[in-house]
């Protein structure tokens, strides 16, 4: 593929989540950081970022599937995220039907 291309190196994925998912980190994104999805898109798109840390924001398109910047550009709360409650572990006992 490198000769073909005309690249030095070059780098095969098993999936499009994968190579979304390596995308976003190369450029940058780090957990909390905020991405933005076309709300039109498959669910590789906002599982990549969810998997990189970021928080998917969907948008609106236009008839041609292409970003709408007029409605993307309307100031509106950002989701924040909500903390994690802690975890609670129950114990669990269990009988022997054969003890007396």
């Amino acid at each position: 593929m490198t000769e073909r291309t005309g690249f030095k190196y070059c780098v095969g994925f098993n999936s499009c989540g994968s190579a979304l998912f390596i995308a976003l980190k190369t450029n940058g994104v780090q957990p909390g950081d905020h991405v933005l999805a076309n709300g039109f898109s498959f669910t590789a798109v906002p599982s990549a970022i969810h998997h990189a840390g970021g928080i998917p924001v969907y948008v609106e398109s236009t008839d041609a599937y292409v970003m709408d910047m007029e409605v993307t550009l309307r100031p509106r709360p950002w989701p924040q995220p909500q903390p994690q409650p802690a975890s609670t572990t129950t114990a669990t006992t269990t009988t022997d039907a054969a003890s007396p």
